[in-house]
């Protein structure tokens, strides 16, 4: 008797709750919807997360402005994105917070040089606000890091040439690092991602920098070029030993290449700007190894 009375109110109880969670779905549409029609910009910043990255809702084969069709992401973020453009050529385009891409593009209009990438227009829509850049389509130094020099030493004076030109036009890069470091089908690099980019003497702002290239006594001091030679120091460090600096287990090195370790350590030292080499020092030892191992340009 006890089975009995207990089944009639587990049915009812399950009847009850088939009812109810229609009910529920369809209250909670309308506000879905109109969730749905905000504005691009407002939505990136509501999935902006704490270190700036944005996540994008974008997919294969749609339309930005009349003249693209995206292909792939490019970005975990979709963010980027390789598209081929109404002539058929391949082509990036990269959104993110509209005030973040239109700097963007204002500083690489400033810029043209070899071992930069070019951007050629700023579009949007609906979409969003996007710059259209070269696509280059050799990979990141993130996969070289670690392997002979011969795969990335070339790279590395294409970095340290576009250091030296955006720096000489006031500006300092503040995101150096191997993943904003692009190779093109000539393995010819490129340096990428310029919207951290401050003029030199300019009040740091925190945000856009990855942390572990940031300088240790960077405190309050205004932009100097000293932060992208410390990150300089930091790349290198990642391409001889196949990891970034703190880790002590580093394989060792063959002969040539200790002048080169030994600038990178400096590089690394906390001893503030003063004891540490700038990009001519950086330069000096490079050029010196190309010229004692021809075998590696």
């Amino acid at each position: 008797m006890q089975t009995r009375s207990r089944t009639p109110k587990c049915r009812r109880h399950r009847m009850r709750l088939r009812i109810r969670i229609p009910k529920l779905k369809h209250r909670k549409q309308p506000a879905m919807q109109t969730e749905a029609r905000k504005r691009t910009s407002e939505r990136l910043r509501a999935e902006a997360d704490i270190s700036g990255s944005v996540r994008c809702h974008l997919t294969a084969g749609q339309m930005i402005g009349a003249r693209y069709r995206l292909d792939r992401a490019l970005d975990r973020n979709q963010r980027v994105w390789r598209a081929t453009d109404d002539n058929a050529h391949p082509v990036v385009l990269k959104t993110g917070i509209e005030a973040s891409i239109e700097h963007e593009f204002r500083v690489l209009s400033a810029l043209h040089h070899r071992s930069i990438v070019a951007s050629h227009a700023l579009v949007g829509d609906d979409t969003g606000r996007f710059i259209v850049l070269d696509y280059l389509g050799g990979g990141d130094l993130v996969s070289l890091a670690g392997l002979a020099p011969r795969h990335w030493l070339q790279a590395i004076g294409d970095v340290l040439s576009a250091l030296d030109y955006i720096h000489s036009h006031g500006l300092v890069h503040r995101d150096l690092k191997a993943r904003n470091v692009l190779l093109d089908t000539e393995n010819r690099a490129r340096l990428i991602d310029f919207e951290s980019a401050q003029p030199i003497g300019s009040r740091w702002t925190a945000g856009g920098t990855t942390a572990s290239i940031v300088r240790p006594e960077r405190g309050d001091q205004p932009v100097a070029a000293a932060d992208d030679e410390f990150a300089l120091a930091c790349l290198l460090h990642e391409m001889l030993y196949g990891m970034p600096p703190g880790d002590t287990l580093r394989k060792p090195l063959p002969e040539w290449l200790v002048p080169l370790a030994g600038v990178v350590d400096l590089g690394l030292a906390a001893g503030g700007e003063a004891a540490r080499p700038d990009l001519r020092r950086f330069r000096a030892v490079v050029e010196s190894i190309n010229e004692q191992r021809p075998d590696l340009k």
